[in-house]
């Protein structure tokens, strides 16, 4: 009986080990699954947001082809006209850039700390758009004027951007983390 015994718990102890084999592969297959998610969900996230940024970019770009005269102001280096009427219109159209800049930077900067797995590429991460908005800050004194004078009110990585690429320098009390 005592060789029974022993051949019985042998045979439990093979069984156990091979149970906890088992359910230690299937709660690897699943946490592979659950991380599979996560960069689904990672890279749907990315290509939302990029592409509700991309929509504020066409919707902003679809002012100057309605308004045309107002691209100088932003584009091409013009100060900020005399007449009250054109200034209105001039600062409207450099608010509304502005506004979008420092969206689209906010949001590709927080994109970058955040931490993404491996497998999904953040398509937030946009060096071009940052080279877009540097000429914008370089060629536009309206929306430099704007960012100056009201400093507070943006990101601080915009108003380093700016203070980095507007032709009127400005020093600020502003410190970024």
């Amino acid at each position: 009986m005592s060789e029974d015994t022993g051949t019985l718990k042998k045979w439990m102890d093979t069984a156990t080990l091979v149970i906890i084999a088992a359910g230690l592969g299937i709660a690897i297959d699943q946490a592979c699954e659950i991380r599979k998610s996560i960069d689904a969900a990672d890279a749907s996230t990315n290509f939302s947001t990029w592409n509700s940024t991309a929509q504020q970019w066409l919707e902003m770009d679809s002012m100057f082809l309605q308004y045309p005269e107002l691209r100088k102001f932003i584009f091409e280096g013009v100060p900020a006209p005399s007449d009250v009427k054109k200034l209105e219109q001039a600062n409207a159209a450099a608010n509304k850039v502005l506004d979008f800049v420092d969206n689209a930077i906010t949001i590709e900067s927080y994109a970058k700390k955040a931490k993404q797995s491996t497998a999904s590429q953040n398509i937030l991460n946009q060096d071009t758009w940052d080279n877009y908005f540097a000429e914008i800050f370089s060629k536009s004194p309206m929306i430099c004027d704007i960012v100056k004078g009201h400093e507070k009110s943006y990101f601080c990585d915009t108003v380093r951007m700016a203070q980095m690429n507007c032709a009127n320098k400005w020093k600020s009390d502003i410190v970024c983390k």
